[in-house]
């Protein structure tokens, strides 16, 4: 039977498939930064909730010893903290237990939780065109095709200078060459829109099993959420800088007020 986190890994997956193929034209530097992006689970995921940039991960001195990695406003840290005066580092493992927790309160209606991840998923797959657009690559290439045969039969026909018939056959061949690419992108895309959508009726026929996450998983963390954001001012004007508000696909937003005194309450009991 298929546990949480092997059901989740299918959707992570999938996710990276659907992302990967709006990246295949990059040129290899976006495709790097993008990479980097991506280096740790929190990166470009977290928001300051006080001025909206990007947190940023930074190491700090835990004692002379060891370091631990924290998430700091991007403005407060390049800018001053007079610039985001309320937001506050905050460490990493602070993050992770506030998933942790806000994943075991969604745990009681996990199968509605998966339902509402996969139906995102089935909305991007409806909007994707890739086997229209194969259809339509084919056709371009055998009409390319055609013309670059006719061309030949004019030439050996004497109809055609040998000049002519160079540039216009090599004009042909790059346009070809060209859909030729275009139709090797959209076959695989076409191809992984079927796979994922096979799986998927494998995965809601076993939404059944449930392990419990006792520890910070960062492939579920990216199958189910799209941001957090660090921080909230609230309409009365009390400020909770370490309130972690985790933004889901598909689903509303989950909030674990002060995270850091939650984390440590939680490690002072052990």
């Amino acid at each position: 039977m298929l546990t949480r986190r092997l059901i989740l890994l299918y959707i992570w997956s999938w996710q990276e498939i659907l992302k990967s193929r709006y990246r295949t034209n990059e040129n290899v530097s976006e495709t790097e930064r993008i990479k980097f992006a991506r280096k740790y689970a929190f990166s470009s995921m977290c928001k300051c909730g006080f001025c909206g940039t990007n947190l940023t991960r930074r190491s700090h001195h835990q004692d002379t010893q060891h370091k631990k990695p924290v998430w700091k406003c991007r403005t407060a840290t390049n800018k001053g903290i007079e610039n985001c005066p309320h937001s506050k580092a905050i460490d990493e493992v602070i993050i992770e237990n506030a998933f942790v927790e806000m994943f075991g309160l969604l745990a009681k209606n996990f199968d509605d939780v998966l339902e509402s991840v996969l139906s995102s998923i089935e909305e991007t797959l409806s909007k994707d065109d890739s086997t229209e657009k194969l259809k339509r690559i084919e056709k371009d290439i055998a009409s390319l095709e055609k013309k670059r045969k006719k061309l030949t039969d004019m030439y050996l026909d004497d109809k055609l200078t040998k000049e002519a018939y160079d540039d216009k056959y090599s004009e042909l061949s790059k346009k070809l060459d060209k859909c030729e690419e275009e139709k090797a992108i959209f076959a695989d895309c076409a191809l992984s829109q079927k796979n994922i959508a096979g799986k998927m009726k494998t995965i809601r026929a076993k939404l059944k099993d449930a392990d419990v996450l006792d520890q910070f998983d960062r492939v579920v963390f990216e199958s189910l959420v799209e941001k957090v954001i660090v921080g909230e001012q609230a309409e009365d004007g009390i400020v909770d800088p370490y309130k972690l508000t985790f933004v889901l696909k598909g689903m509303d937003e989950r909030s674990i007020p002060d995270a850091r005194d939650r984390y440590m309450n939680l490690h002072k009991a052990v």
